[in-house]
């Protein structure tokens, strides 16, 4: 059984060391979409194939590819919506918070969360009004609809 569970976790560590290796692939991937707004980095994106935990994970490696700027990730799944929002020192001396987005895309799509200037995390039940909280974080940061 020893000799189970030790196999057990090596191959957990393998897959999770393939997963980290999978998300900074998609990290270095996604930032070539972010686009230059009023002297400011902004990726506002979609992520699939992953969960809360590795848009997380995704957030914080993109947050050191796009410097200087608002990076705004969402995960839809089937019954609910996750968002991961991060501000850079500059964008919040522009007046962007991670927290305050957060909180306005949640509220939108009937749920809460919110968190500091710098980086935030919310969700919400109605997935129904995604595109919705999308177009209000867009015009927010002056973004052409």
């Amino acid at each position: 059984i020893a000799a189970m569970l030790e196999e057990a976790a090596n191959t957990k560590r393998e897959l999770d060391k393939l997963n980290q290796k999978m998300l900074n692939f998609k990290a270095q991937e996604l930032a070539l979409k972010a686009v230059e707004h009023n002297g400011l980095n902004v990726l506002l994106t979609g992520v699939e194939e992953t969960d809360a935990h590795g848009l997380k994970t995704l957030s914080e490696s993109l947050k050191r590819l796009i410097p200087d700027g608002v990076i705004f990730l969402w995960l839809k799944e089937e019954d609910k919506v996750t968002f991961v929002v991060t501000c850079s020192p500059k964008a919040i001396a522009a007046g962007f918070k991670a927290g305050e987005m957060a909180k306005e895309a949640a509220v939108i799509t009937g749920g809460n969360g919110g968190g500091r200037p710098d980086f935030a995390q919310s969700g919400g039940k109605e997935v129904s009004k995604l595109s919705l909280a999308i177009e209000t974080i867009r015009s927010k940061l002056g973004l052409s609809l």
